[in-house]
């Protein structure tokens, strides 16, 4: 699970980042439409790199998006998670080298990336499951899985539970 600070607050930027805030902003003012909707998430992202360069970040999502390489492997996940990704994979995509890669998230997300993807793709699956009446065949392939008994398997392990009772569980608590 990814965890934010309950509050922080950051300096007004200054140089090209604030040119950017202001272009953002004015262009949501003037816009309306698709690419609106992308607006206060890149605004987000750099509020939150600038929150992470100016703060002591534990070990964490928040300091992996400080970190280059990092950032570069995590937008790749995130934009494809089904992918059927390869560490030598991923470490390419983020231009880098696989112990450079491996060592940079065990050092600062504490897990391997295998293990991150993992993860990614149960979080991705239990919120489709929690919030959608799609066959759970369907949401194995979303989150990259070959066939339904493996994505099962995988659900089980990770949340305790299997694919359709956590479904039911989550439709049935308050």
């Amino acid at each position: 699970m990814i965890r934010l600070p309950p509050l922080f607050g950051i300096r007004p930027p200054k140089g090209p980042v604030s040119d950017l805030f202001s272009a953002c902003v004015n262009f949501a003012l003037d816009q309306t439409g698709a690419l609106t909707s992308r607006v206060p998430e890149m605004l987000l992202v750099e509020a939150l790199q600038i929150h992470g360069k100016t703060h002591d970040l534990s070990p964490s999502w928040l300091a992996a998006t400080s970190d280059q390489v990092l950032n570069r492997a995590l937008q790749h996940l995130h934009a494809d998670p089904s992918r059927s990704w390869t560490v030598a994979a991923l470490a390419s995509e983020a231009h880098t080298s696989l112990s450079v890669l491996d060592e940079r998230f065990k050092a600062i997300l504490r897990k391997p990336p295998v293990r991150y993807l993992t993860e990614l793709r149960m979080q991705r699956a239990a919120d489709t499951l929690a919030r959608t009446d799609e066959k759970i065949a369907r949401v194995a392939q979303a989150a990259g899985y070959g066939s339904e008994e493996a994505f099962s398997r995988a659900f089980k392990k990770h949340v305790g539970f299997a694919p359709s009772a956590w479904r039911e569980k989550r439709t049935t608590d308050p």
